[in-house]
């Protein structure tokens, strides 16, 4: 999506139209980035239902709509969240402009305070990349509080902070407005060839590269026009600009039935697969829902998978050792039987010998024996006991640690299925915690608390399933349950718990929800994933066993290709 001035310009025309006049109903902070406000449209008829207005100073994904998709609030709720609620929660939305040529919205709200005295503020949300940020303003201008406080110890070149007067970001050196028709001229008579969209952006501010890509492909048709033709021309990207300006249709570019941008009007350069949408919010509501949120996710749990990812190695070069200890320890029979050996031939050991040959009367062969000729007949039988004792404890404690180094690797697999079951905040937070707790993750001295996360509830063939997403879920799934109920796992395979709440199930729901489970197993891209299914009661929790680990009998197995519960009605 070309995050730029005719972008957020129709946005805010939108949310204008959506918005003006409507009342805020409640303010939430999902995340440190993201606000949604819920308001109630004016009407003059019936009364219509509340719109979620998302405003998010996501750097790597920041945006301004109304959406769909709403969030849980943390239970310990941000500062900035308090102050948005107190300043204008209650409020009526006055209006909702942009900036022009800058990639700023505003939005104006009038709203009152504990005394009943009507107050004015406007929620400046700046949409600048890694600079994104959301601010609020009084009726002076005037800094009440911001999403993210800047001071100029951070160095930046403008400070943000309560009590301060808000001016906007500084203006790009050296570059002119596409309004300044004078500067574009001037600017295009040193066009001496090459891609002009390129040219452009190094003297021309307000337009993502992609923008400046379709007008001047609007403009020429072409993106490397002849210099002549842009210079005895002018007036061709002008217009381009005008129309590019004023586009009005909202669309999302498609590739391999996938969405992945969208735009405010079907860029012809790109030669691609556009597909309509009613409004701009609706197109960047679809896109991010439909293409980027799985990515999101990712990027928000990237850092726990890399820690568990690089625990499993570590694992896996400990478990290495041990398999090794232990081979090298098996023959300490050997040692044992040598040790016997050479006692019962010290008579034939004479000082300063390096080895003796006898007889093994276990086989009844002559066996040569290597001896250490600084140490006495003695000392050199005594000298292989120790190595078989040392051989004999070693390859049991070895078996042991292996044993506990493979629980511990099959537990963090576990872990990664959990981190990719994440869906929310919430569930990111509970993964969290048990990492924390696993000893993977520094535990943190001081952070916000999360609504405790639900897993995933679903209605088969009229019965209620519930699917755990983490070890956590999987663990509160079977305690609670009624023994009774049906309980799913994959089997030999980590993965999601799941419960069929009914005394009586049928087959066919059995199957579906078998798909479903194996779907949020290790096993998820596999065609045929064996699926065991037993009562709650026959499932048990060993005493000090790893989250998620439980034990079970008289199971059931069936063999299921793994389906996404959202695709059960497909």
């Amino acid at each position: 999506m070309p995050f730029d001035s005719v972008t957020y310009a129709l946005a805010a025309k939108e949310l204008n139209n959506a918005l003006k006049n409507g009342r805020i109903e409640r303010v939430g902070m999902p995340n440190k980035d993201d606000v949604i406000f819920t308001v109630r449209p004016a009407s003059s008829g019936e009364r219509r239902s509340c719109v979620l207005f998302l405003a998010s100073a996501d750097p790597s994904r920041p945006r301004a709509y109304i959406t769909a998709q709403n969030a849980e609030n943390p239970l310990s709720a941000f500062a900035f969240l308090m102050h948005l609620r107190k300043r204008v929660g209650g409020g009526t939305i006055t209006g909702v402009t942009s900036v022009p040529r800058e990639r700023i919205i505003n939005v104006s709200i009038d709203s009152f305070d504990e005394l009943g005295y009507k107050k004015s503020y406007t929620l400046r949300i700046e949409l600048l990349g890694r600079f994104s940020n959301v601010i609020l303003t009084d009726e002076n201008d005037v800094i009440t509080d911001a999403m993210k406080r800047i001071s100029f110890d951070d160095f930046s070149v403008r400070a943000v902070l309560p009590g301060m007067k808000y001016t906007l970001p500084p203006p790009q050196d050296g570059k002119i407005s596409p309004d300044d028709t004078d500067g574009l001229t001037a600017l295009l008579s040193g066009f001496d060839g090459g891609k002009l969209s390129d040219y452009l952006m190094r003297g021309v501010y307000g337009y993502a590269p992609i923008t400046m890509r379709e007008i001047v492909f609007k403009a020429y048709d072409t993106l490397t026009p002849d210099p002549s033709a842009v210079r005895n021309c002018p007036e061709n990207l002008f217009a381009a600009i005008k129309e590019t300006d004023e586009a009005n249709a909202p669309c999302v570019k498609i590739a391999d039935g996938t969405p992945v941008d969208c735009f405010v009007a079907p860029f012809k350069f790109e030669d691609a697969e556009f597909v309509a949408y009613p409004s701009l919010s609706s197109a960047i509501d679809a896109y991010y829902s439909a293409k980027n949120e799985h990515t999101y996710m990712s990027g928000k749990t990237a850092h726990l998978t890399a820690i568990v990812k690089n625990a499993i190695k570590k694992n896996a070069k400990t478990l290495a050792l041990l398999r090794e200890r232990e081979l090298e320890s098996r023959d300490y029979e050997t040692d044992r039987i040598t040790g016997e050996l050479l006692t019962a031939n010290l008579y034939r050991i004479k000082p300063g010998m390096r080895e003796v040959e006898v007889d093994n009367y276990y086989t009844g062969e002559r066996v040569t024996i290597p001896l250490d000729e600084q140490l006495s007949p003695q000392k050199n039988a005594q000298k292989f006991y120790k190595a078989y004792s040392k051989k004999k404890t070693a390859l049991a404690k070895s078996a042991e640690q292996a044993a506990a180094t493979e629980e511990r690797g099959e537990y963090y697999d576990s872990l990664l299925i959990a981190i990719e079951n994440c869906e929310n905040e919430s569930d990111i937070a509970e993964v969290t915690s048990e990492m924390e707790n696993a000893g993977l993750v520094k535990r943190s001295g001081s952070k916000k608390k999360s609504k405790p996360s639900s897993p995933i509830k679903l209605t088969v063939d009229g019965l209620t399933v519930l699917i755990g997403k983490n070890n956590i879920q999987n663990d509160a799934l079977v305690r609670s349950s009624d023994g009774g109920w049906l309980w799913l796992h994959a089997q030999k395979i980590h993965g999601s718990h799941a419960i069929i709440k009914s005394m009586s199930v049928p087959q066919d729901t059995i199957n579906k929800v078998a798909a479903f489970v194996a779907h949020y197993s290790k096993a998820s891209m596999s065609a045929n994933v064996p699926i065991d299914y037993t009562l709650v009661k026959y499932v048990k929790k060993p005493s000090g066993a790893a989250p998620g680990k439980v034990i079970y009998t008289h199971q059931q197995t069936v063999n299921v290709t793994p389906r996404n519960p959202e695709e059960k009605n497909a």
